[in-house]
């Protein structure tokens, strides 16, 4: 039986719907939205609204699904996290089809596409690389800041230690010489 991968799930975080939670939070009535998404190579259209303490949404026109929302307090506000049916609070609801329900990872089964390689054979040594290196260089492509008053950012420090890990220290080692050249 093969699992699904969470990268081939729709994926609903708080950031996704950020300003329409901080209207809600703030106490507007009517709060709602629409999200647009490939989902195996169908679009998807994810109508969602507020009421109370969850959030319903609706996936194609279906029948609305009700998430209760949880505040977790933080020093500064709070942080929003989902509900799932499980019990769990989850960062992540994922929707594996587009007449499907939005639930946590782990009520859907769903692993990562890098535990699925083998990492003791040459080939999967070399997928495995690969693929760290992609989804690095992805994520670096879409930051917006990488200085901020003369210094990295911590995303991007974040970013370069990452891909120390990752093993491709020639990337790492030509941002220290670009620091290096910027304050010389």
């Amino acid at each position: 039986m093969t699992k699904t991968l969470v990268e081939n799930c729709f994926s609903l975080d708080t950031k996704r719907i950020k300003n329409d939670l901080g209207k809600f939070r703030c106490g507007r009535e009517n709060v709602e939205g629409m999200i647009r998404d490939n989902l195996l190579e169908k679009e998807l259209r994810v109508n969602y609204w507020f009421e109370e303490d969850s959030l319903l949404l609706s996936a194609n026109g279906g029948e609305p699904q009700r998430v209760l929302l949880y505040n977790h307090p933080l020093t500064f506000g709070a942080r929003t996290y989902f509900v799932c049916e499980c019990g769990r609070n989850a960062g992540k609801l994922y929707l594996t089809s587009p007449n499907g329900h939005f639930k946590c990872r782990k009520c859907h089964g769903l692993i990562y596409e890098i535990n699925t390689i083998n990492k003791h054979s040459p080939q999967g040594k070399f997928f495995y690389k690969m693929n760290r290196m992609i989804k690095l260089t992805n994520k670096s492509e879409a930051m917006k800041k990488i200085f901020y008053k003369g210094r990295y950012t911590k995303a991007f420090l974040r970013n370069l230690k990452m891909l120390a890990r990752a093993g491709f220290s020639e990337k790492v080692e030509d941002a220290k010489m670009l620091l290096k050249s910027i304050w010389a």
